[in-house]
């Protein structure tokens, strides 16, 4: 019953091989590289001014226009600075209502024709070192046929107060105003684009015996780059450990992030026996760091009353221990040096993401600042059979 539990962890573990054999180490699996370049692309048009209120009844000029287009000029040469292409039109528009016109605008679309080329002239005036550089090209109405007319009834003379009809005038005023406008927009030849970059990265190690002479990593240490994300990105690491516990470093810079020892068996003494044993052989009782360095020699009496009825333990420990595994169990037992920790460094955690909430592991997020553009992780796992999963995303 008491090597039952570990029994069944490692059958868990055996999912995540593929065609395992004894002494083959499954290659990692990049399966996700580095980090998305995302480009947006916005139509460049500014938003549509209109000017209509700065004219007074009937009037084709105004004092109050041209110091208003000198004020949009920061607005409209900001636009132009970010939009992203070189050349620029500025689109003039105008429309009038049924109103009658004054004397000398008879014609209808007259009136909006010439505020539309006052508009034109002063546009003119203020940015004429952009027109001259063929940055801005300014457009109006050519003709009267070029602006528009409004559809809204207007009775002849209900403008005036004393007029039967100007109840009929009052009650149509907003549509009047609103047919009578002048108003412009400003578009580019080309697009606006924003890049924004996504990390998107995943390996696995999907099953295998890591090796002393590799520091017990499956993988040589992997660099991501990361230079090109904004500074405040906020990156998350997710180690996804499944059963048998694993450790996770990451290096930002002159910053170093440590998931602990985590596994879904973390809780159990095997495992932490395990893993001293294994460390305290391999590094003589002296394991360097990022591995604990609390180790103490088991009694040999605790060890058999733990250990005499394990099956399959070559499994766990040959890839260290160097002995005649042929014998019984309780004689392997005798041969092998056991360690314990003084303080159990087995934390029992699950990584933070959704699709993995019954495994062990764990995420760190650390946030993009200018110290560093790139990041090292290595994953270290002593125990075998190893397998994990490994995923880095910016949040």
């Amino acid at each position: 019953m008491k090597n039952q539990v570990f029994l069944s962890e490692q059958l868990e573990q055996m999912k995540y091989l593929f065609s395992y054999k004894k002494g083959r180490v499954i290659s990692e699996q990049d399966v996700r590289q580095g980090y998305k370049e995302i480009v947006n692309k916005e139509d460049t048009t500014f938003p549509k001014t209109n000017l209509q209120n700065l004219f007074s009844m009937g009037q084709i000029d105004s004092n109050k226009l041209r110091p208003e287009i000198e004020a949009l000029r920061p607005k409209i040469e900001e636009f132009i600075k970010s939009a992203g292409g070189k050349k620029f039109n500025l689109n003039i528009t105008a429309g009038e209502s049924q109103i009658t016109n004054p004397k000398g605008y008879e014609q209808k679309g007259s009136l909006a024709l010439a505020r539309a080329n006052t508009v034109k002239k002063y546009f003119n005036e203020v940015f004429k070192d952009l027109i001259d550089q063929g940055v801005l090209k300014v457009n109006a109405p050519t003709s009267v046929e070029d602006v528009s007319i409004g559809p809204t009834e207007y009775k002849s003379q209900s403008i005036s107060k004393n007029d039967k009809n100007h109840q009929f005038y009052l009650d149509n005023k907003e549509k009047y105003d609103q047919e009578q406008f002048v108003s412009f927009t400003i578009d580019g030849t080309g697009v606006k684009e924003t890049k924004s970059y996504v990390c998107d990265y995943s390996a696995q190690g999907s099953g295998g015996y890591a090796k002393k002479e590799n520091d017990f990593m499956l993988f040589p240490p992997k660099t991501l780059d990361v230079s090109k994300l904004p500074d405040g990105t906020k990156i998350k690491f997710s180690l996804v450990s499944h059963t048998i516990p694993d450790l996770m470093i990451i290096n930002a810079g002159d910053k170093v992030y440590s998931t602990g020892w985590v596994g879904l068996a973390a809780t159990s003494k095997y495992e932490r026996i395990f893993l001293a044993t294994i460390l305290g052989n391999a590094y003589n009782g002296k394991p360097p760091s990022p591995f604990p360095q609390d180790l103490v020699q088991l009694d040999m009496s605790i060890a058999h009353s733990i250990f005499d009825t394990y099956r399959n333990m070559e499994k766990v420990l040959g890839h260290v221990i160097k002995i005649d595994w042929s014998k019984k169990i309780p004689k392997q037992v005798e041969q092998i040096k056991w360690y314990d920790f003084t303080k159990n460094p087995l934390i029992s955690s699950n990584p933070d993401d959704r699709n993995w909430k019954h495994d062990g592991g764990k995420s760190i997020i650390i946030t993009k600042d200018p110290s560093f553009g790139s990041v090292t992780y290595r994953i270290y796992s002593p125990i075998g059979i190893t397998a994990w999963k490994f995923f880095a995303e910016c949040l």
